[in-house]
């Protein structure tokens, strides 16, 4: 677990060096409720349509989800500047604290984000990843989460927002555990 953070700390370091060289978007991510905290960090590289990023879900009983993740992302129809959406995968890595378990998966998945035009200071939003057993290794046999939220622009570059996660792992031996599953409340900056 040590070198997956190391590494995920040196990849958001030279993304963000990149990043603002470029003049690129960025964003940072912080969610939490009663039993998890998530913070997340994208950015764009040097291809405007490519967006690299890395998270961490910590659940104060369960264990930990951390994700490297790299998307196409680009405005999902013609002219629409209100609908983004990205496809890609994330590199998981998950550590289930009950039963010592842990492994990595590939979930693959998405994102979107659609402001309304009218209410342009409201957006809704989510992503979903799926992770089948041939792309999970170690003890994790599957993963599965999804997100919805609904956010208001507070500042031009900030948002807060109310949402809902479902984030399980199936492991080998220990059945599943639902890492979160509930209402959550966030902040997302973009600069």
């Amino acid at each position: 677990m040590k070198k997956f953070c190391l590494g995920a700390l040196l990849v958001l370091a030279s993304m963000s060096q990149i990043a603002a060289a470029q003049g690129m978007n960025s964003y940072f991510d912080l969610n939490l409720n009663s039993d998890t905290v998530r913070g997340s960090y994208a950015t764009r590289l040097s291809n405007p349509n490519l967006q690299m990023g890395a998270g961490w879900l910590h659940h104060q009983d369960k264990g930990d989800i951390g994700h490297l993740g790299l998307h196409l992302v680009d405005s999902a129809g013609s002219n629409n500047s209100n609908l983004i959406a990205g496809i890609g995968a994330r590199l998981l890595y998950i550590k289930n604290d009950g039963s010592n378990a842990n492994g990595t998966a590939i979930g693959v998945g998405g994102f979107f984000r659609y402001v309304f035009p009218d209410y342009d200071r409201i957006s809704i939003g989510g992503h979903g990843y799926f992770a089948p057993d041939v792309v999970a290794f170690g003890d994790v046999s599957r993963y599965q989460e999804i997100e919805g939220r609904i956010s208001y622009n507070v500042l031009p570059d900030g948002d807060f927002y109310l949402g809902f996660r479902a984030a399980r792992a199936n492991f080998d031996g220990s059945g599943s555990t639902n890492f979160n599953s509930g209402l959550l409340f966030g902040m997302q900056l973009r600069f």
